[in-house]
């Protein structure tokens, strides 16, 4: 981040990936393995635990403009997606980006944000009770 920015965005902030917590989660992994919604490229056998592999888990679907390109999907007969997200980052770094690469660049790092907002918002609601969230939220204050 520093290196994009040349500085600290939140200096006084941990960052938190939220993503790998779910990835070590045997059983949420098993179901990303057998539904295969999502394979690296041509490659049906590897299985990607990527946030748009979760996001299918949890009923969150992408449109096809910010899915990725190097991901192929079930739904879309095995296609890719059309999102060449560091290639767009750097050209909009660059100053080279359409004002629509900038744009779908926007809406695909919302997106990352807003889905992973809501499957922690699921999973919370799903492992604790009324009485523990006010608990957790109460200490994290």
């Amino acid at each position: 981040m520093t290196d994009l920015l040349g500085r600290d965005p939140f200096p006084d902030s941990e960052w938190v990936n939220l993503l790998h917590v779910v990835q070590q989660c045997p059983a949420i992994k098993g179901s990303i393995r057998d539904h295969k919604h999502v394979w690296f490229g041509a490659d049906r056998i590897r299985v990607r635990y990527s946030l748009e592999a979760l996001e299918w888990e949890f009923g969150i679907e992408r449109s096809i403009g910010i899915r990725s390109h190097s991901n192929r999907y079930r739904d879309l007969n095995g296609g890719p997606g059309q999102m060449e997200v560091l290639s767009t980052a750097n050209r909009v770094i660059q100053g080279t980006a359409s004002g629509d690469e900038e744009l779908r660049l926007r809406r695909y790092c919302e997106s990352d944000v807003k889905s992973m907002y809501e499957i922690s918002y699921a999973s919370e609601q799903m492992l604790f009770d009324r009485k523990q969230r006010t608990a957790r939220r109460k200490v994290s204050l």
